[in-house]
């Protein structure tokens, strides 16, 4: 055992030494008082000392800098004891000026002894000068207390007595010092198991305590994430709802890497995170984690797609889940994306499950319930994007209902629907319980055909998409092409348009779009829908009805188009289009 004592007056230091000889541990004693004594101290750590012995304001400044145990020599009864008896016959106005343990304890003895002496409480060795100073104004001439006073009084010029340490106050402090090196070494054993077994551990530990500030690091944090887990993590917010919550779960996505980190309160003032890379799980197969991003195009000029808009940004922050329904293409996963990026979990990734790619017994897995780290349940934090919730087996509907039944999800669901739900009720293919569970909030998307005044917009970031990505210099639409693009039949929605502009800005050579370029792509896309969808059942006047009908449409209703489309004069089309059950 290696012990420094650090003695803020020479006196102490001569019975430091002297007393110090019995003891079986090696001591070795500096003269050193408030911050020389704290320089001697971090030497002594540095130099392998195990306990250090200082007195009253020079140990509370030392146990501040220092990892290893401090043992403050206390003021004793006896002490204060000796100086009371020493100037009981003083004739002067004498008062004692020091730190609660010595003010109050004099008091104490005071009171008992029945000797008459003022006692007065400093708080810091700031206050300790005016003190002195308005207590001689009021006639005190002498001052009691410990270093910091006798010397503040000198520098005054006023009189002051030393409460010095006796023989039993030190060997009670020896008496510590060996308690303490004794304990401690027992700890410092189990704190070196514990840290071999965390470096070890196949996962980065962190510990921060209210501040935010980091206490413990393993090695694997130190080595994988110490650089970049608060660039990735909103720490406050993190913190604070470990605190509150004695909980936090939740993904985090940085650039390839997949993150699973979890956090749980300890001893009230400290949050331990654990960081497990799952990148190349499983448990993971069949999802996407997206980051959150500024969908800024999120804009529309038709009053549906407005109102559509006004919900998604009324519901954000809504914990319920939002059930999004449209025909294919109609934009739903970005809405869904729109609603998470702009919400309160915006830290954290959107999870993307499309429900008509994953496989039942993946399901099994995402929807465990009993087990700890099911993927669903972890994501807490985040917003669950069901895609196509509507390609669901009844089975995993029944198991999803299980899970929406539990009071550990904490995530905010977004589910989107291809079909309409009252279609998806009446075949009996969609749990009519999970529905409601699900729709808490709804938000339907028109086609694109019911937005013919959004078609130039959405035209215009497309070509720019793609000139960047064909090094191509459109800048705009002739009016003819723009009417072609708005009046043709949009099966695909915005899907099929995107497509169908990166073709054309592929082709063209000219800045402007023109009509001719756009009839192009048009054309090979009317002719997919001929093959895809055109019965050839019935008799030859069902069938020429079903096409003149299927141009109709395509050509957004205009007969002139049709018409001429078709090779037929208008007359010849409206006499046509006026056979019974065509219009």
């Amino acid at each position: 055992m290696k012990v420094m004592a650090i003695a803020p007056y020479e006196g102490l230091k001569e019975l430091l030494l002297q007393l110090g000889e019995d003891e079986p541990f090696d001591l070795q004693v500096e003269y050193g008082d408030l911050e020389e004594g704290v320089h001697l101290a971090k030497q002594a750590v540095n130099n392998g000392t195990d306990i250090i012995i200082s007195r009253g304001g020079t140990a509370e400044l030392i146990q501040k800098v220092v990892s290893i145990p401090v043992i403050d020599i206390e003021v004793s009864g006896y002490d204060l004891l000796r100086v009371l008896t020493l100037v009981k016959e003083y004739t002067g106005k004498t008062a004692i000026v020091g730190f609660p343990p010595i003010s109050e304890g004099a008091a104490t003895i005071c009171e008992i002894a029945n000797i008459e002496l003022s006692t007065y409480t400093v708080k810091n060795e700031h206050e300790v000068e005016p003190t002195l100073l308005e207590l001689h104004k009021k006639g005190y001439d002498m001052f009691i207390g410990d270093v910091i006073t006798v010397k503040k009084a000198a520098n005054l010029g006023f009189n002051a007595i030393l409460i010095t340490a006796g023989k039993e106050s030190v060997h009670k402090a020896f008496q510590q010092a060996k308690k303490t090196h004794h304990l401690y070494s027992a700890l410092k054993q189990n704190y070196a198991m514990a840290r071999q077994i965390l470096d070890h551990y196949q996962a980065g530990i962190v510990v921060y305590n209210r501040s935010g500030q980091v206490v413990f690091t393993n090695r694997d944090f130190k080595e994988k994430y110490l650089d970049l887990f608060a660039k990735v993590i909103d720490l406050e917010s993190a913190l604070q709802t470990a605190f509150k919550q004695e909980t936090f779960k939740t993904f985090v996505q940085r650039a390839e890497e997949v993150w699973k980190v979890t956090a749980f309160p300890m001893q009230k003032d400290f949050i331990v995170f654990r960081v497990i890379d799952v990148t190349n799980e499983n448990a993971l197969t069949g999802t996407t984690l997206l980051p959150s991003s500024n969908h800024s195009n999120m804009a529309s000029h038709h009053t549906k797609m407005k109102h559509a808009l006004h919900l998604a940004e009324i519901y954000r922050d809504r914990d319920e889940p939002i059930w999004i329904e449209g025909e294919v293409g109609t934009g739903k996963e970005k809405l869904a994306h729109f609603i998470h990026s702009s919400s309160k979990r915006e830290p954290y990734p959107l999870l993307r499950i499309d429900c008509e790619i994953v496989q039942e017994e993946q399901w099994l897995q995402l929807l465990n319930i009993e087990h700890p780290d099911a993927t669903l349940l972890h994501h807490e934090m985040g917003s669950v994007l069901l895609k196509n919730i509507d390609a669901l087996t009844l089975s995993i509907q029944k198991r999803l209902l299980r899970l929406l039944g539990t009071k550990e999800v904490g995530c905010r669901f977004i589910a989107t629907s291809r079909e309409p739900y009252q279609t998806l009720l009446a075949q009996g293919v969609f749990l009519e319980e999970l529905y409601y569970k699900m729709a808490r909030l709804t938000i339907h998307l028109p086609s694109l055909n019911e937005r013919k005044e959004d078609i130039e917009n959405l035209t215009l970031l497309f070509i720019s998409k793609y000139n960047q990505k064909f090094g191509k210099q459109c800048v705009g639409l002739r009016q003819e092409a723009k009417e072609a693009l708005e009046n043709f039949r949009w099966s695909g929605n915005i899907n099929q348009l995107k497509q169908v502009i990166e073709e054309i800005v592929l082709i063209s050579e000219d800045p402007y779009i023109a009509v001719e370029d756009v009839e192009a792509i048009l054309k090979t896309k009317r002719s997919a829908t001929f093959q895809g969808s055109l019965s050839l059942n019935g008799t030859l006047e069902e069938i020429e009805r079903r096409i003149i009908k299927q141009v109709w449409e395509e050509e957004g209703r205009n007969q002139t188009r049709t018409a001429k489309r078709l090779g037929i004069n208008r007359t010849t089309l409206w006499r046509k289009m006026n056979l019974p059950r065509l219009r």
